[in-house]
This record gives C-alpha cells, sequence and structure tokens, in this order.
C-alpha cells in the first residue's frame, strides 16, 4: 500500500515521537512539514480536517529525484474524485508537487488512515470544466479567490481519480 511510501519516509520515528516538531510556524514550510508528520504519525486520525477543509497526504514522485515527495494539502471531494487547488498561497511560480505531477501523473493519496493508488488530471483555468471546479474549491474555501488576486499566474486546479473507482 502507498501508506509504506510514507512511512519508509519516517521510520526513524516508528517506535518514539518527537514533540520538538509540534511547535507549529502556521505560514511557511515548517507548517506543513509539521502537519504532514502529524498526518503520518497518527495514521491520518489528526490533521485531516481545518474549519470545514479536508485535508490528504498527496504523494508524487519527485520529478528530478526519482524519491517520493509527501504533503499536506486542502481537498474538496467531487463524487468519486478529490480536486487540488495549485494555489501555493498565491504565489508566482507552481508548487513543486504539480511540477512532479506534470511529469508523472500516478499519485498516492491518504485520505485518513486509507491510502489510495491515484490518477492525477491537471485543469488549467481555460479548459472546459475549470469555472465549475474553481466555484465548488471557494464554496470551500474562499482564500482561493485571494490567492488568484495575489498572483498572474493562472491558478490549475487537479483531479484526483482513484484507481478503485
Amino acid at each position: 500500500p502507498c501508506w509504506e511510501l510514507c512511512a519508509a519516509e519516517l521510520g526513524w520515528l516508528a517506535d518514539v515521537v518527537d514533540t520538538s516538531f509540534l511547535a507549529f510556524n502556521q505560514y511557511d514550510q515548517d507548517y506543513l512539514e509539521d502537519h504532514g508528520h502529524i498526518y503520518r504519525i497518527s495514521r491520518g486520525r489528526i490533521g485531516t480536517r481545518f474549519g470545514k477543509l479536508g485535508f490528504l497526504l498527496l504523494t508524487t514522485t519527485g520529478r528530478k529525484s526519482g524519491k517520493n515527495r509527501s504533503v499536506p494539502l486542502p481537498v474538496i471531494p467531487v463524487g468519486p474524485s478529490y480536486i487540488l487547488v495549485a494555489s501555493f498561497g498565491g504565489n508566482p511560480s507552481n508548487p513543486a508537487w504539480l511540477l512532479n505531477i506534470r511529469s508523472n501523473p500516478e499519485v498516492c493519496i491518504n485520505i485518513g488512515s486509507e491510502s489510495i493508488r491515484s490518477k492525477a488530471t491537471i485543469i488549467e483555468s481555460t479548459e472546459h470544466g475549470y469555472e465549475e471546479l474553481w466555484t465548488k474549491a471557494i464554496a470551500i474555501y474562499e482564500g482561493y479567490d485571494e490567492y488568484k488576486k495575489a498572483t498572474s499566474r493562472h491558478i490549475p486546479i487537479v483531479v484526483i481519480t482513484p484507481y478503485e473507482v
């Protein structure tokens, strides 16, 4: 199962949980790393929701390294699939996980303790269906509109479709 991909990264934490990483830095990379560690250590029991916003753990294959790369991301369920917004907080560049998906759309998602092999499809802002997905995303988290205003780049949406569907 793809949970092993995440667990392999944290083998040294298997028996003892070092709580020193729990000092959250809410708006930076440290926060994402902390969130990811907590999500993995708790096997998805902690870190799956923040208000109305659900989170999953996305594992991609690094486009340069070939290594598994995991990141916690806000998720919006849409039928049997999930959407991820590649907003990167309004940053002018795309997030690394999106670049990895462009290279290899085979991903693994963890929702709670469930590991699901999936395929990622990138929907650009000029494509059919984008506006409908964007509307669903901002209905869950209005901040995406602020991120859109903060950047000149078009923010892609990624549809994650589990293979088991």
